[in-house]
């Protein structure tokens, strides 16, 4: 009997279909697998955190400003003789309240921007995501197995996450 190439498994139709399976897994339900997989692992709050600790981090300390209440002080020590004293020392506490006053108002917009800047940390972490999702083959092959092979980007998908979050692309997102 002779090789009959219209019985083959390799027909037209057959190559077709693997073709159109293979694109279906890379492109439409490798993304949607990577989505739900990077929302089993709790990406959104442990991306948030990594991108509040590293924005702390690049925090200066703020400059130390002693508060110091004079008025007290000079009543426990010369008792009511002190007001005279406190009449004089009027401008220096004045000037002291306002610099306490201003380091309050640093501190508050500091921690305003902070807080901001974690709020928008929700596009870094989606940008990572979609780096991730760039890498077709390996979407493809744990959606076209059904996740019975698991690539490499699966097993450590946190790790690989945190990578992607800080490549240049995503990067720019939350820094300073």
């Amino acid at each position: 009997m002779a090789f009959d190439g219209n019985n083959s498994m390799l027909n037209g139709g057959f190559a077709l279909t693997l073709i159109v399976y293979a694109m279906f897994s890379a492109f439409i339900s490798g993304p949607e697998i990577l989505a739900r997989e990077s929302h089993k692992v709790n990406w959104q709050n442990q991306c948030t955190n990594i991108v509040q600790s590293e924005l702390q981090s690049n925090e200066s300390e703020p400059e130390y400003v002693p508060q110091l209440d004079y008025r007290s002080m000079a009543r426990g020590w010369f008792g009511q003789d002190a007001e005279p004293l406190l009449k004089l020392m009027e401008p220096l506490g004045q000037a002291m309240d306002q610099a306490q006053a201003q380091a309050d108002r640093v501190k508050r917009l500091n921690d305003k921007r902070l807080r901001l800047k974690v709020q928008a940390a929700g596009s870094a972490c989606n940008c990572a995501i979609s780096i991730l999702s760039e890498k077709r083959i390996a979407l493809g092959l744990y959606a076209a197995t059904g996740r019975l092979v698991t690539p490499p980007l699966f097993k450590n998908l946190s790790s690989e996450l945190k990578t992607a979050l800080h490549a240049s692309q995503c990067a720019i997102s939350f820094q300073n």
